[in-house]
C-alpha cells in the first residue's frame, strides 16, 4: 500500500487506484440532505471546498495570494473559502469531485515526486476527514 508519512502517521496517497475507489464509493453514499456530524458546512459546500482544494493542490487553478504562502498541510487545514460562496448544485459538485479524483489516478505516473506524494497524502486525508464528518 502506497503511503506517505504526515505528522508521524502513515496516510494513503490519492493516486493509488484502490485508495481512490474507496473515496469514490464513500462519495456515492453522500446525498444533498446528508447532515454533517461536525462543522457547519452542508454537503454541497463540503464537495465544493474539497474540489477547489484538489484543483489548487494539483495546479488546475491558481491560489489566491494568502493560500500561495501556506505549507501543504496548513493549506488543506485552512477552512477559508477559496472562491465565491455562490450557491452550487450538489450533483454537479459531486460529479466534479469524482472526476477530479479519477483524473488524478489516471495522471499518477506523471506525478511521482515526494512533494507530489505529500500533496496527495494531504488530499486523501482531507477528503477522508470531510467524508467522515458526513458519516460516509
Amino acid at each position: 500500500m502506497e503511503t506517505q508519512r504526515i505528522n508521524d502517521q502513515l496516510v494513503p496517497v490519492l493516486f493509488i487506484e484502490t485508495h481512490a475507489e474507496l473515496l469514490l464509493k464513500r462519495l456515492d453514499q453522500l446525498f444533498p440532505y446528508t447532515l454533517t456530524q461536525a462543522g457547519t458546512k452542508n454537503a454541497t459546500q463540503m464537495l465544493t471546498d474539497c474540489a477547489e482544494k484538489l484543483e489548487l493542490a494539483f495546479g488546475k487553478t491558481t491560489p489566491p495570494r494568502p493560500f500561495s504562502q501556506l505549507s501543504m498541510g496548513r493549506f488543506f487545514k485552512s477552512e477559508q473559502s477559496l472562491h465565491s460562496n455562490s450557491p452550487k448544485d450538489f450533483h454537479q459538485e459531486k460529479l466534479r469531485l469524482m472526476q477530479l479524483i479519477r483524473h488524478f489516478v489516471m495522471d499518477a505516473p506523471a506525478r511521482a515526486t515526494s512533494h507530489q506524494m505529500e500533496c496527495e497524502a494531504f488530499a486523501y486525508q482531507y477528503l477522508d476527514t470531510h467524508l467522515t464528518h458526513f458519516g460516509v
